[in-house]
């Protein structure tokens, strides 16, 4: 039993980990998997609660306790930009930069703003026609935002398992779990509530009422 709750818990960590570049086919075949694995882990609850339990209940507890501390509106904005766009345009706030040389009227500045941000829209859709420098600024910024992309999708992966894994529990209702409700719904209510509703919808709310 021991080893068929190892098996469904790694399966859930595997499509976590993967799913940020696979086509929608695959990342289907991984939804169903995971949904089995769920399933399983109901039954081997129900069957062996003694082992089952307090071993799904850690990894409940490591996947709802995420990093959403440290994450601000721009990186949500950037996690919602498709991967290969900018969210931040790194080249007009170097003309808006250089355009702060001495000023000699307002309307000739913003005018001069104006242009130099369409002259770097312009060189941005060209791709090719940009400088050395500012394609390395447009590379280390698309480099900076997927990382933060792939940071916040594994977050939402994490908390998406471990609140299907609390159902799952829920659902094989064992006396087991008793001594743990306490704890998990402190989790739901001070950690994911309030602060995950931008990636996990009302998940965490339905769960909470489950």
């Amino acid at each position: 039993m021991l080893a068929l709750l190892l098996e469904s818990s790694g399966v859930c960590t595997a499509v976590c980990r993967r799913s940020f570049h696979k086509t929608d086919a695959q990342n289907r075949q991984d939804t169903k998997l995971a949904e089995a694995a769920y399933i399983a882990a109901t039954t081997i609850a129900f069957v062996a609660p003694s082992v089952a339990v307090e071993r799904l209940v850690g990894q409940v507890k490591s996947d709802l306790r995420q990093g959403l501390h440290g994450l601000g509106p721009e990186d949500y904005a950037i996690w919602r930009t498709p991967e290969g766009t900018l969210h931040v345009d790194v080249l007009a706030a170097k003309s808006a930069s250089a355009s702060q040389a001495p000023k000699k009227g307002k309307n000739q500045n913003i005018e001069q703003w104006e242009a130099e941000l369409k002259q770097s829209l312009k060189a941005k859709k060209a791709g090719s026609s940009l400088s050395k420098e500012d394609q390395a600024l447009v590379d280390a910024q698309l480099a900076k935002e997927s990382s933060i992309r792939q940071k916040i999708s594994s977050i939402q992966h994490h908390l998406s398992r471990g609140l299907s894994f609390v159902r799952s529990l829920v659902a094989a209702n064992v006396e087991e779990l008793q001594a743990h409700i306490a704890s998990i719904a402190n989790i739901l209510l001070q950690d994911v509530l309030p602060k995950a509703t931008e990636l996990i919808g009302l998940e965490g709310f339905n769960t909470y009422l489950a």
